[in-house]
């Protein structure tokens, strides 16, 4: 085709296909009720239950017990500690994309930075698990 026919041409025209028609949109909101996304639900208080007990293991694993069982109940409660964190994490980061999603800007916002101080004091409690697993295997 050359430049000439090319501008002569008639422009291409989109048409929508099966299922991207407006209505057919509003057709699915209608049939579906949205559910109310919170920041705050059952599964995330036990994961934050897990933590907040995981992280008194870690501490008195490391801080206050004086016998053979020092290290492996910290690095227990580091190990732990990290996995609940992940979770957490992970969890949040979810709700923030739905909450985006839904054009709450704030509320993702706010999930999104503690998903993301959750994150790193996951990957903080994981390497400080590993580095005891290091030194029990001395």
């Amino acid at each position: 085709m050359s430049a000439r026919q090319a501008r002569s041409a008639e422009p291409y025209q989109w048409q929508p296909t099966h299922g991207d028609r407006w209505e057919d949109w509003e057709e699915y909101e209608q049939r579906q009720p949205r559910k109310k996304i919170r920041i705050v639900s059952f599964t995330r208080v036990l994961l934050f239950l897990l933590v907040l007990i995981a992280g008194a293991v870690a501490l008195y694993g490391l801080f206050f017990e004086q016998s053979a069982l020092q290290l492996p109940l910290s690095m227990t409660g580091l190990g732990l500690l990290a996995v609940a964190l992940l979770l957490l994490s992970l969890s949040l980061a979810r709700v923030a994309m739905q909450l985006g999603r839904r054009g709450h800007g704030g509320r993702a916002f706010l999930a999104a930075f503690l998903g993301g101080l959750f994150i790193i004091g996951a990957a903080g409690a994981g390497s400080g698990a590993i580095v005891l697993g290091l030194l029990t295997a001395l």
